[in-house]
């Protein structure tokens, strides 16, 4: 009985999902080096195109980095956190704002709800973190800080959803990200006594982002869902409202 030929794409896809397993499960650990191109063509029995393949799917997603003449090394999805020094330097235009905007809408309701069905501890402390961080920065006013913490905290219920696009998408766009919710907080500044501070008050069980953030302890996902979706509408409308006070803030 003859046997048909692998075709490539099978074996694309198998030993993509043999390395990713290894990356999840912990074989292979943060900070450590995969296997060289050549030991893993003889691990699995393919050619070193298929194995770039795989390690170029890992890459995007985020879960190695490939240093050039040193080896493939795997990453913490958390280091998505790490924006670049010069992110708050780069031209957000009002369509790309937009763009963002929507993007947020079709994603981030779809990603708690993914994220309670797993729940995943490491993602709601990274929730947590970002949310004190948020506290913390709004007293003082530290525009700058509140945003990174914010972006923060969104970003982390990406990468909690489990779903690989969302977690390439962070990893991608993360920068635009931290300079669109700066942006976006400068409209929440406000003066009180001579003190800036910023809008946000977690005592208050009524603001939004204390909503999502109770939703996430208590695992309730109808109302994450909710909470998510009032908050990209009032960030849209915020945003919208304020533009026409400011036309200029973004061009």
């Amino acid at each position: 009985m003859g046997m048909q030929a692998i075709p490539r794409r099978q074996a694309n896809d198998a030993v993509y999902e043999e390395l990713l397993e290894n990356i999840k499960s912990g074989r292979w650990a943060r900070g450590e080096k995969l296997p060289s191109e050549y030991e893993l063509c003889e691990m699995l029995q393919v050619s070193r195109a298929t194995i770039r393949t795989a390690l170029q799917r890992l890459k995007a997603l985020g879960l190695i980095e490939v240093k050039h003449g040193k080896g493939s090394y795997v990453l913490d999805s958390y280091d998505v956190f790490k924006f670049a020094p010069d992110s708050l330097q780069l031209s957000l235009t009002k369509k790309e704002f937009s763009d963002i905007s929507v993007l947020r809408q079709i994603i981030e309701p779809k990603a708690i709800e993914l994220a309670l069905k797993r729940n995943d501890a490491q993602a709601v402390k990274e929730a947590r973190t970002a949310y004190e961080g948020m506290a913390e920065s709004a007293k003082t006013g530290d525009l700058e800080e509140y945003s990174r913490q914010d972006c923060r905290f969104h970003l982390a219920l990406l990468l909690a959803s489990g779903n690989e696009l969302f977690t390439q998408i962070a990893g991608i766009f993360k920068d635009q990200f931290f300079r669109y919710f700066y942006e976006l907080n400068k409209f929440m500044l406000k003066e009180i006594d001579g003190k800036t501070i910023i809008a946000f008050d977690p005592d208050n069980p009524e603001d939004p982002h204390a909503k999502i953030y109770k939703a996430l302890c208590e695992m309730d996902t109808d109302s994450a869902v909710n909470a998510t979706q009032d908050i990209l509408l009032s960030n849209r409308q915020r945003y919208e409202a304020n533009l026409e006070l400011f036309p200029d803030e973004l061009k």
